[in-house]
């Protein structure tokens, strides 16, 4: 089992290692990787290697399995989806939602559609969330996230973003160089921001007509 910790500039990995009966520590800050006997050692070291930016943390886990044991994993896992616990862990509460902003960011940024459709499923607005300049589609559309634009589409969302955004999703998806993205938002009514035609002129003229520019 790994454990991946990541905010926007820094990642680290724990995993278990059940023949040493030991926890492992990547930092990427700090390598070679370090050997913890304890979950309380353990807790203890990530405590200070994110306590500054706690707050920004997205945690993700990762099941690493052979190919034989593959079958006995999906079930253990199904069958801890069942559990009173689990069940309770993974409900939405008030305390959940005030996070589901980042959340929405981090989806389009991954191109994690599952995770796209159970924040849409939950009320969660595309067209509100706003960090710095961007919006869930301009990230998405710069990362080349086809999938997650399409179903934001599907949602309602804004295809030209919101007006204060600073850049377009069109813009961020030709800046990105994902032509087909650029063409689906286009099939949407999707238009370039004034003055962002000029700052293409470098592209070339078989570039301009992929994305229609002419």
């Amino acid at each position: 089992m790994a454990l991946m910790l990541s905010d926007k500039n820094h990642i680290i990995v724990i995993h278990y290692h059940p023949r040493e009966k030991a926890w492992y520590l990547v930092d990427y800050r700090s390598l070679p990787s370090r050997k913890y006997e304890t979950d309380h050692e353990l807790a203890r070291a990530i405590k200070n290697i994110l306590s500054t930016e706690l707050q920004k943390t997205v945690m993700s886990a990762v099941a690493l399995v052979t190919k034989q044991h593959e079958t006995t994993a999906n079930q253990a896992v199904q069958l801890f989806t069942t559990l009173n616990e689990w069940q309770h862990i993974h409900a939405i509460n008030q305390l959940k939602r005030a996070y589901f902003k980042r959340l929405m960011f981090v989806s389009a940024w991954d191109g994690c559609e599952k995770e796209m459709t159970h924040l849409l499923a939950h009320q969660v607005n595309p067209n509100q969330p706003k960090i710095g300049d961007d919006v869930p589609l301009t990230v998405a559309a710069y990362q080349g996230k086809k999938q997650v634009v399409e179903l934001l589409l599907k949602h309602g969302v804004l295809v030209n973003g919101p007006k204060n955004i600073k850049e377009s999703p069109l813009y961020q998806a030709i800046k990105g160089g994902h032509a087909g993205i650029a063409a689906t938002l286009r099939l949407h009514g999707a238009r370039l921001k004034k003055g962002e035609r000029a700052k293409l002129t470098k592209i070339t003229k078989e570039m301009r007509q992929m994305y229609g520019l002419r």
